[in-house]
């Protein structure tokens, strides 16, 4: 899985740009935990022990990730928000780990007939995936759900 990261306002230290630990591809991708405030976390004790790489990243431009490269945003400080898009490219068939949210294959020289180009049908796809979710009691929308020793 390639993830594409895509600043949608400028993505600055103060508003919360994201911090990479390089290198950390390599690895075992850690646990993350839920945590109460800030959603999903890797606890810190199983954080890789390298150096962290701030990177501020304006508007347009667009930053590209391995699946495994730990990654997170530093607080917003600032009185705005800080937009972006994660675009996440995978071989068809493979799962995202997102099972709630649609996928569908842009490009295929083997499986044109599965391409999706109609906007409205993408569209749609996403108002499904909206409400269903919204039904649900407790909605996961993510793959880790705490359920493991190192959340304790």
């Amino acid at each position: 899985i390639l993830t594409v990261w895509l600043p949608i306002t400028n993505a600055t230290e103060q508003n919360g740009c994201l911090e990479l630990f390089p290198i950390s591809h390599k690895r075992v991708l850690p646990t993350h935990c839920p945590d109460a405030v800030r959603g999903l976390r890797i606890p810190s004790r199983f954080l890789p022990n390298t150096s962290r790489l701030i990177v501020p990243v304006k508007q347009g431009s667009v930053l590209f990730m391995h699946r495994k490269t730990v990654h997170r945003s530093l607080p917003n400080r600032s009185n705005g928000v800080r937009w972006s898009f994660d675009l996440r490219y995978n071989v068809i068939g493979q799962p995202t780990g997102r099972p709630f949210f649609p996928g569908f294959v842009v490009r295929s020289q083997k499986h044109t007939e599965s391409m999706l180009s109609d906007s409205d049908v993408w569209a749609q796809l996403w108002r499904d995936s909206r409400d269903f979710l919204a039904n649900k009691k407790d909605p996961t929308y993510n793959r880790w759900n705490g359920d493991v020793p190192a959340c304790a």
